[in-house]
């Protein structure tokens, strides 16, 4: 999520005062459904559609990821803050922060078509000035959307029309809030140096990690893949924690063996085997090397 450059500082201050690479579809890392499908229910005990547990991961993992630029693609709606894959299509949220934005879109698109099959408008989903609408999730039958800010909390929508299921708080003091699934419960990245677990029946904490060192206390987006958070860092740099300790575990660079740059961070999803951010510079996949 983009907020404005005077929230871009150290949490402690504030507390204290491209073309893709190649045109290869989404479809050749899975199996997509026509547009206008339904996204699937059974995918309650995935991680974002990939049919992957969160408990099934064994043996050693690497300490060091390369990410592979495949595609970039603009985002079908202006100022996009979320992305969230529901086994078939991405959903991508957009708006911005309120005062100037008064109203947020949210967004099904099929990346191979470039064709949107529905789009919901909110008009006062930051209905508080100060707020800003951030990361989203998908969790087999909703969409979750995390604003932050002056009014902080969890909004839950009917993926088929639109509507206000369920609001709930979040503890998040500023943002920018991501979110994500992990085929039980919410990841919430706070955007302030805390990930919280988020019990999404009950709305409470069930664990609360730091951010990795180095992100001088504010983060910008939360993945999920199996024994594995992925966390960016707001002005750039990404690692891997484990979710049950906190724990770096691996560090993630470019291809050329730079650091992750500001601009490439944001909110970010995974699609099979591909990391998926959306941000400043539209929606980028990439492969893990």
């Amino acid at each position: 999520m983009r907020f404005p450059q005077w929230l871009a500082v150290p949490v402690v201050s504030l507390l204290t005062a491209v073309a893709g690479c190649d045109s290869r579809p989404l479809s050749s890392s899975l199996t997509m459904a026509p547009p206008g499908t339904e996204p699937d229910a059974s995918a309650t005990t995935t991680v974002d559609g990939q049919g992957v547990s969160p408990s099934s991961c064994s043996g050693a993992r690497p300490s060091t990821y390369h990410l592979v630029q495949r595609r970039s693609l603009a985002s079908p709606i202006p100022d996009p803050t979320g992305i969230a894959f529901d086994g078939q299509e991405l959903w991508v949220m957009g708006g911005g922060f309120s005062p100037p934005a008064t109203s947020w879109s949210l967004a099904r698109f099929d990346p191979d078509q470039l064709t949107i099959d529905r789009n919901f408008t909110f008009p006062s989903l930051a209905e508080t000035a100060g707020s800003g609408v951030g990361g989203i999730t998908w969790d087999g039958q909703s969409i979750w959307i995390a604003v932050a800010g002056s009014t902080n909390k969890l909004v839950r929508v009917d993926p088929s029309n639109g509507e206000i299921s369920r609001t709930m708080s979040a503890p998040t003091v500023l943002g920018p809030p991501d979110l994500e699934f992990d085929g039980d419960d919410l990841w919430l990245s706070s955007g302030t140096g805390d990930l919280f677990l988020i019990n999404r029946t009950t709305g409470g904490i069930d664990r609360r990690l730091p951010i990795p060192n180095g992100f001088s206390g504010r983060d910008d987006g939360v993945a999920v893949r199996p024994c594995e958070l992925w966390v960016n860092g707001l002005f750039g740099g990404l690692q891997v924690e484990d979710p049950k300790t906190g724990a770096v575990t691996a560090n993630v660079i470019n291809e050329d063996g730079s650091e992750i740059a500001r601009e490439q961070v944001g909110s970010s999803t995974f699609v099979g085997d591909q990391l998926v951010i959306v941000g400043e510079l539209g929606i980028t996949f990439y492969d893990l090397r």
